[in-house]
């Protein structure tokens, strides 16, 4: 029989918040060292996006203004972006 997860198996990560903290520091220093591409998001999106649009992958987030205007933001975080803007109805 499988193990099944409960309220315990589930709250616990198994690592201390140090250990934490010291992986979104990894995380971090990554994707400041990332390539780096443009993206550009129509201020005709504003409307249903708002004035920016926040994006975050593993942890580490950018803001990127609903402009038109380019911004050049970390190359995962700009996969993120442009999948979430296929999916816009």
């Amino acid at each position: 029989m499988s193990k099944v997860n409960s309220t315990t198996s589930i709250g616990s990560t198994g690592k201390t918040s140090a250990e934490l903290a010291e992986e979104n520091k990894k995380a971090l220093e990554y994707f400041k060292g990332a390539k780096k591409v443009k993206v550009s998001i129509p201020s005709a999106l504003a409307k249903e996006l708002g004035a920016v649009l926040y994006a975050a992958v593993n942890n580490v987030g950018v803001y990127v203004a609903v402009n038109g205007e380019d911004h050049e933001i970390p190359e995962p975080h700009a996969i993120q972006i442009k999948e979430m803007l296929k999916h816009l109805n």
